[in-house]
């Protein structure tokens, strides 16, 4: 084909005048873009709406369609790429041999890239930006569905780089919509492609790996299972919306669809199933003496034994979708379809129920004073005393499906389905509100910094700082329904629609991106051992290896608060405890304390009262401990704060 060898020749000369570009010009460039698609903004919406009409796959439409809202994500992601330092020639590494022979690894540019995707128009623009960014030339080839799409926003690119003394042909857009261009691009350009980047779905990426002649940069499958007992029906065993838990000797918990609860060995070897008789997608919690709970849709909060074996069963009024919390005392809460927060004694016995306008699909969380936290399909945040007296009511526009999460100050954090995350001062006022683009009904993780982290069904995850400002997006193709957690690492882990795990740095930078089977709405749990722990919605759990070896030390890292996924934040027994004075001669300083047998306390400290750091852990006795902080007289007394936390 003429025509695509003509595009092949175009990119290979166009890399070559790129490479002495000077990178504020590339940072013009894409500013200049940015502009562009605003000023076209019509423009963009009238020829999407072509797309959108002629569309024969009707199940693509979401993904297909350009809004005013959707604009304004794709020139946030152009600002944030125009922003990213200049990556061409960081030594990345570098050594010397025993010879004396100086080593180092430079970042340099690939070359001509060959881009190829899907139905999702926003591709067109983010890898255009990126490729330039990094001093590549791109030709892309976008999906038939999206063509008068594609081709206004690679054209508005490429009159950018004309006005700014550019080679337009930097970035190409394939204008042939024969499938066989693609086959040509695979197979007959290698002297004029360096490398292949697939976009899309397991097919395509197939594809692609099958018969490119080119190198490929992809993914396709990587180490999964599915846990299924010997009596299971494999067709059952579909659709995991339960998040998993992790015991404390590294057995994974988790509910599927097919209406089990699955404990599932660290070696990923099947340890017992226990049989419910509806959907489990509430997600387990582990109390401190090892028995797990679970709700079901057939209406009951379960309560299982280690071993597998049934302990008690609570019915409520109707299903269950809501995971339970499990309070210090052992009293276990749980929302309900009949409107209701249950109360439940460890011994399975009712202690109170709190009627709601509406479904409670909403999580309870635990505040540190025992207060009890939960959303209700009737727009309300409630927060409710220890004997299930009201405590006050926040009321939302709209849905309140999200669970709560508790920081370090007492503000509750909570999303609504009227798109906004909520930020609640402990006496019920309103802190913020932050605006997105879509319902929030992932649940908010904390960093130890305090920036919150929380997704959204415009596709995006959010990290928020602690006044409510936006600190950054990252952008995903799907709804992301999965609530984040934070690792020992710094990353976030979080689940999208568009069936991908995604690790994101703290700046939001991307680490890295796993495709799963299928739609990821579970929230990833943690293990110490470095795995990342994930359900999809063909009932797949995945084991992924990690750099985070656990959750990080922060108020409320992950939905559920911790690992076992109990959802409350450990009490505290003494708080803000300021130093004042020290002995100088002992150089050490000394709390003291009142304490229960048989538990564990931490110890933490800080300077600003914004970020705590756990300095030690001390074994109840029944009576006054005392603790000397190992760190001193390293760091002068006056400047810390301690606090003490009962943990289970």
């Amino acid at each position: 084909m003429q025509y695509l060898n003509k595009i092949g020749v175009n990119a290979k000369r166009a890399f070559e005048n790129l490479n002495n570009t000077n990178h504020k010009k590339v940072k013009k460039v894409l500013e200049s873009y940015n502009r562009s698609i605003l000023i076209n903004k019509k423009q963009i919406i009238k020829e999407n709406l072509k797309d959108v009409r002629s569309s024969k796959r009707k199940g693509l439409i979401d993904r297909l369609i350009l809004n005013e809202k959707r604009i304004d994500n794709i020139r946030d992601s152009i600002n944030q790429i125009a922003k990213f330092k200049n990556p061409i020639g960081r030594v990345l590494e570098k050594w010397e041999r025993p010879s004396g022979l100086k080593i180092k690894k430079t970042s340099t540019p690939i070359g001509v890239i060959g881009v190829i995707y899907e139905s999702r128009p926003n591709v067109t623009a983010d890898v255009a930006s990126l490729c330039l960014k990094s001093g590549n030339s791109v030709i892309l080839r976008g999906g038939s569905e999206a063509f008068n799409t594609n081709k206004i926003l690679a054209n508005l690119f490429r009159s950018c780089l004309l006005k700014n003394k550019l080679d337009k042909n930097i970035v190409q857009f394939i204008e042939n919509k024969n499938r066989r261009a693609v086959d040509y691009l695979l197979s007959k350009m290698s002297e004029y492609i360096d490398v292949i980047v697939p976009r899309g779905g397991k097919s395509l990426v197939e594809k692609v790996q099958k018969f490119s002649k080119v190198h490929v940069i992809g993914h396709l499958e990587g180490l999964c299972h599915l846990y299924l007992d010997k009596n299971s029906n494999l067709k059952t065993a579909t659709n995991i919306n339960s998040s998993p838990a992790i015991g404390s000797d590294g057995t994974v918990y988790v509910g599927s669809n097919d209406d089990n609860l699955y404990a599932i060995n660290p070696d990923g070897s099947n340890k017992w199933i226990y049989k419910t008789k509806g959907n489990v997608e509430s997600s387990p919690a582990i109390s401190s003496d090892g028995t797990i709970y679970v709700g079901s849709v057939d209406y009951h909060l379960h309560a299982v034994n280690p071993d597998g074996s049934k302990k008690w069963v609570y019915k409520t009024g109707k299903k269950i979708k809501s995971s339970p919390a499990i309070g210090s005392d052992g009293t276990v809460y749980v929302g309900s379809y009949d409107y209701n927060l249950y109360a439940i004694n460890p011994d399975g016995s009712k202690k109170w129920a709190l009627k709601t306008g509406y479904y409670v699909v909403s999580s309870p969380a635990i505040g540190g004073d025992g207060t009890v936290y939960v959303g209700s399909g009737d727009s309300h945040l409630y927060a409710i005393n220890p004997d299930g007296t009201k405590k006050w009511v926040y009321e939302t526009s709209g849905n309140v499906n999200s669970s709560p999460s508790i920081g370090s100050d007492g503000t509750i954090y909570v999303g609504s389905n009227d798109d906004n995350l909520h930020a609640i001062n402990p006496d019920g006022s309103k802190k913020w509100a932050y605006k997105t683009g879509g319902n929030v009904d992932s649940s908010a993780a904390i960093g130890s910094d305090g920036t919150i982290y929380v997704g959204s069904w415009d596709d995006n995850l959010y990290a928020i700082d602690p006044d409510g400002s936006k600190k950054w997006f990252y952008k995903t193709g799907g709804n992301v329904k999965s609530s984040p957690a934070i690792g020992s690492d710094g990353n976030i882990y979080f689940g999208s629609l568009d069936d991908n795990l995604y690790a994101i740095s703290p700046d939001g930078s991307r680490k890295w991106v796993y495709q799963t089977e299928s739609n990821v709405n579970s929230s990833p749990a943690i293990g110490a051992n470095g795995s990342i722990y994930i359900g999809s919605s063909k009932g797949i759990m995945y084991s992924i290896n990690s750099s985070s070896f656990g959750l990080a030390n922060s108020p409320w890292a992950a939905y559920g608060q911790n690992s076992n996924r109990t959802a409350r934040i450990p009490l505290l027994v003494a708080d803000q405890i300021k130093i004042t004075s020290f002995n100088n001669h002992a150089a050490l300083f000394t709390l003291s304390f009142e304490t229960k047998s048989d538990s564990t306390y931490t110890i933490e400290v800080t300077q600003d009262l914004k970020q705590w750091d756990e300095i030690g852990e001390v074994q109840g006795t029944g009576s006054s401990v005392n603790f000397t902080d190992p760190r001193l007289p390293i760091i002068p007394f006056e400047r810390n704060y301690f606090r003490v936390k009962l943990e289970e």
